[in-house]
């Protein structure tokens, strides 16, 4: 019936027909109209992204448009934030559409703890959701953390931080 069809989460599946993307429930019924060009397939805390008319928006589980459709990109709501760029440059929206971290970065990811990886330049760091830098972006390779610590390289150099920024041992 569908070219396409998702794993459900949330009680929903993404579903695709003639390059128009919606959402069912588990008895088949279409709860979320298939309208739109792209769509994360995973609806996370009650929300997914989707994209319309060329721009990425976040809908909730009945279909209700939560975050206007005008971002570059976006991703799933991680910690009721969500990563989104918008004129070329990444920060981070609430689900009232509140810019809580401003569009500054080169590069950014969930935040998971508390604390987001974000790039300037060539250079990643870590923010807390208030858009502190935590850690500064001087680093060239980190990862998310694991036992309230990350590891991350500084001149082929490994270092290991708290989630206050401080330097620990391994």
């Amino acid at each position: 019936m569908y070219d396409y069809a998702s794993e459900f989460s949330e009680g929903y599946g993404g579903v695709k027909l003639n390059e128009k993307y919606g959402f069912v429930d588990k008895t088949g019924k279409v709860v979320i109209p298939l309208m739109y060009e792209k769509t994360g397939f995973i609806f996370r805390n009650g929300f997914v992204s989707m994209m319309l008319n060329g721009k990425w928006g976040l809908i909730n589980t009945k279909g209700t448009m939560i975050i206007p459709f005008k971002y570059e990109e976006s991703f799933a709501v991680f910690e009721d934030l969500a990563t989104t760029t918008l004129n070329g440059k990444w920060g981070f929206i609430d689900i009232a559409g509140t810019v809580v971290v401003p569009f500054k970065y080169d590069r950014a990811f969930r935040f998971s703890g508390g604390v987001a990886p974000v790039r300037l330049g060539l250079y990643w760091g870590y923010i807390n959701k208030q858009g502190v830098e935590i850690v500064k972006p001087i680093y060239t390779d980190v990862g998310y953390f694991i036992n309230g610590k990350v590891k991350v390289t500084y001149n082929g150099k490994v270092l290991y931080f708290d989630k206050t920024g401080k330097e620990v041992s391994e």
